[in-house]
């Protein structure tokens, strides 16, 4: 009797866990249909921050003239930039998730988010089809880095590598230590005479 209630129990114990896991899928499920939905109604710059909180895109030139630009053609032209908008955040979540934010960061924030801010500025002609030109163009550039074997380089996209090593040269730059002043220092007390004074810019 002892091995059949083992069995029941066994039994029971892998019910449970079906219906558990059965359980989280239909809230995954759920919750990825709540979000599409939100993201075909979304109808301002702010709302979109809401639903993409650590976008670099989104967040880089916030307050500025830039921000207040594609704000504004956002509201008047929502139905046809909010999908290739919501495509590129798209896109930038997945990069930072599947490749760390520390690597993809340059091209999102000090690449992709100036040029977009550019794309905004509006000097003649219809300043719409020039945003979502752009946002076509990005979407179909950064699709194509991260989806095809061949723009990567060991598995990471060559897009993000070049702007990440650009990154990573300027900052060694600026993290360079030079000696400004290796002379005694006799007004600052007896335990500074002879120090290195040492500057990192």
């Amino acid at each position: 009797q002892q091995e059949i209630h083992q069995v029941a129990m066994a039994r029971q114990e892998d019910m449970a866990r079906q219906l558990s896991e059965q359980q989280h899928e239909q809230e995954v499920k759920q919750q990825r249909q709540t979000r599409k939905q939100q993201l075909q109604q979304v109808a301002s710059l702010d709302e979109l921050r809401q639903l993409f909180e650590e976008s670099w895109i989104l967040s880089t030139s916030q307050g500025g003239d830039p921000d207040e630009r594609l704000a504004s053609l956002f509201v008047k032209h929502t139905v046809q930039i909010r999908p290739h908008l919501v495509e590129l955040l798209k896109l930038e979540s997945g990069a930072r998730k599947w490749y760390g934010a520390r690597l993809v960061k340059p091209y999102f924030a000090h690449c992709l988010a100036p040029q977009l801010a550019s794309a905004t500025k509006i000097t003649r002609g219809d300043g719409k089809k020039k945003v979502v030109t752009f946002l076509q163009q990005k979407v179909k550039t950064i699709q194509t880095a991260m989806y095809s074997l061949s723009e990567q380089q060991g598995g990471v996209p060559r897009l993000f590598l070049e702007e990440f090593e650009i990154a990573k040269q300027s900052s060694e730059d600026d993290d360079e230590v030079q000696v400004v002043d290796t002379r005694p220092n006799t007004d600052a007390g007896p335990n500074t005479a002879g120090e290195e004074v040492l500057e990192i810019g």
